[in-house]
């Protein structure tokens, strides 16, 4: 029952311990009662390690294109890139995050051909956020993930890691997720 689950999520968020913190805000999608199908859409990794910057900033590979601004978003709301000048508060931040998600890494989750644990799933939400869905789509970590190939979604869970080392954290919280299960 989406009331009963509501109310549940309700105090659950507003709770001091609850580890992360989930946008509000309304659309006839997800954002009224903090979660999707009946999932919350939890953000934690994305947030730690993409950080808020409210105004707009260039790429660190380029230098330039492509702009970027609240939890690492490149787009604004209405599909337009993010350019310089840009700004943007976090609240409405953390909807085009939980937008993002819900549009573009959950339906390529769904195609993974197995029951996905929440934390996997947020593993998940976190590396395609980071490195697009078609590459994630094309990779050998998707293949050996639909698998249920551990040797290899251990050793193919390195994305961008020699480019830029900062992502070695948070490439292991998202393996950390992904096996906790296991």
């Amino acid at each position: 029952d989406q009331g009963n689950a509501k109310t549940v999520l309700d105090n659950a968020v507003d709770h001091p311990f609850w580890p992360v913190q989930l946008a509000r805000g309304t659309n006839k999608y997800c954002r009224t009662w903090r979660y999707c199908k009946g999932r919350v859409i939890m953000t934690d990794i994305i947030e730690e390690f993409e950080g808020f910057a409210a105004q707009a900033y260039p790429d660190p590979l380029t230098g330039g294109d492509p702009w970027t601004y609240g939890f690492g978003s490149t787009t604004k709301a209405d599909g337009t890139p993010v350019k310089c000048g840009d700004y943007i508060e976090k609240e409405p931040a953390r909807v085009l995050l939980r937008d993002w998600l819900i549009k573009y890494a959950n339906p390529i989750i769904a195609t993974i051909p197995y029951r996905l644990t929440e934390n996997q799933k947020q593993a998940l939400e976190s590396l395609i956020y980071n490195i697009g869905g078609p590459a994630f789509k094309k990779s050998k970590l998707y293949t050996a993930i639909c698998k249920k190939d551990y040797y290899n979604i251990f050793k193919e869970w390195d994305f961008g890691v020699k480019q830029l080392k900062g992502l070695a954290k948070r490439r292991a919280r998202e393996l950390d997720y992904f096996m906790r299960d296991l």
